[in-house]
């Protein structure tokens, strides 16, 4: 029966793959983090700004109240993001055919790592997002 033969030199090899695997290790899980959130950035913003538009294409009509336009605004996202406001500019009461509204919608982003989070300062990320239509 044939064994194996350790060769020369090759016990010395043996650790040298852990030692690699320790020290790539954290680099890579770190750019796996980081694609996450900004991942994450990129679907905010476009979760924000399908919303504000959803909520202009709604205040277009001027029969449409401001909670109308709001639930509309908040029914467009998905479960997972809450904003942090939504603002209607002018009020309902001071619209009116041939006005221009605008929608604004704010959402305070969160990183799951330190690092993405130096791009932009650091901390949160306030994504504001408008959306401008004229009243009917």
């Amino acid at each position: 029966m044939a064994g194996w033969r350790e060769t020369p030199g090759r016990r010395r090899d043996r650790g040298q793959s852990v030692v690699e695997l320790a020290l790539i290790a954290p680099i890579l899980i770190m750019v796996f983090l980081g694609i996450v959130d900004f991942s994450r950035v990129y679907h905010a913003a476009s979760a924000a700004s399908n919303a504000a538009r959803v909520g202009a294409e709604v205040a277009m009509n001027s029969q449409n109240t401001d909670q109308q336009i709001t639930s509309a605004v908040q029914r467009e996202v998905s479960p997972t993001i809450a904003f942090n406001s939504i603002s209607i500019t002018p009020t309902q009461s001071l619209r009116s055919s041939g006005d221009s509204v605008q929608i604004g919608v704010t959402y305070v982003f969160s990183p799951y790592t330190p690092l993405v989070a130096n791009f932009w300062g650091g901390g949160t990320l306030p994504l504001v997002v408008t959306a401008t239509a004229r009243v009917y």
